[in-house]
């Protein structure tokens, strides 16, 4: 079993609901991803609240539940297999390019991700 601790959402704006969707939306795709490289085929899930909406410390158990991955996946719409063809899209183009170190970076505001090649050279000068 995975157990995984999912907060109450806050009461908000309608724009303010759409971003912490999207925010959800990844977080339980990241989760499911792990389940799946486990081997995982049922997770727990529990749903907390916090006891005290100043004290970010003192949390309530809600409840707890028993899902399966598949039906998760199917909730919010998530597909293993666009994972993998991004993981071999970004395997083939690294192994396009010259050996060295590369940097992956993905700025939070964007849908892309930047790849650099980092010059050891450069950082045993700065250091």
């Amino acid at each position: 079993f995975f157990f995984l601790m999912i907060r109450r959402p806050p009461r908000s704006t309608q724009s303010r609901s759409s971003a912490a969707s999207d925010v959800y939306k990844r977080q339980v795709s990241r989760w499911l991803c792990e389940a799946y490289l486990a081997g995982v085929s049922d997770l727990k899930v529990g749903l907390i609240s916090r006891s005290d909406a100043k004290d970010s410390k003192k949390h309530s158990l809600i409840g707890v539940e028993s899902l399966s991955r598949k039906n998760i996946e199917q909730t919010i719409g998530f597909k293993m297999n666009e994972g993998w063809a991004y993981l071999k899209y970004l395997i083939e183009y690294l192994r396009g390019q010259e050996d060295g170190e590369y940097a992956l970076v993905k700025p939070s505001y964007r849908q892309t991700i930047r790849i650099y090649k980092v010059n050891k050279d450069k950082e045993e000068e700065q250091n």
